[in-house]
């Protein structure tokens, strides 16, 4: 596992910590839903095709997912789809590239680290994030990224879930 990693997110108060958990931290039923599907449709094979995937099975999953092509080296994202509920959070990102995009550059990083890990490690990585909204709220939320192939071998797709809750306060 990686240490947890923190930073200041875009908002003035807001303070971010991501770490990597193992999939048995997870209690999310969306992520673990994703977990399971993706889990059926591999097989005997290291990885689900994206041609294996059916939206109608997954839909009520869809406004969390996103789907992106990769490549390296060098290293290169390239967002496919990009949910609902993450427009909601990030803005659309369909059809654009990571290494263009414009955030803050931990954040970048922190997407890139996780990239990295999933292509070495070549297995999906889960993680939980916790935003400290000011000093009397917080908010969890849970998220992994899958490796999908085109071959059976290479990773050339990922689809990623997010799940936040709702803010709580820490009185």
């Amino acid at each position: 596992m990686r240490p947890a990693m923190s930073y200041l997110d875009q908002g003035p108060g807001t303070r971010v910590v991501s770490r990597a958990v193992p999939y048995d931290d997870i209690t999310s039923l969306e992520v673990r839903q994703l977990h399971d599907y993706l889990e059926g449709l591999k097989g005997d094979r290291p990885f689900a095709a994206k041609a294996d995937l059916d939206p109608a099975r997954i839909k009520p999953l869809l406004p969390l997912l996103a789907l992106m092509d990769i490549s390296s080296p060098p290293l290169r994202v390239h967002y496919r789809l990009f949910g609902t509920y993450l427009v909601e959070l990030y803005g659309n990102l369909t059809g654009r590239n990571l290494h263009l995009r414009e955030a803050d550059q931990r954040l970048i990083d922190d997407a890139y680290e996780n990239y990295e890990k999933l292509l070495s490690e070549r297995r999906p990585i889960y993680g939980v994030t916790e935003l400290e909204i000011d000093r009397n709220k917080t908010r969890t939320f849970e998220w992994a990224f899958f490796p999908l192939s085109s071959d059976g071998v290479a990773i050339t797709h990922v689809i990623y879930i997010e799940q936040r809750s709702a803010a709580v306060d820490r009185n």
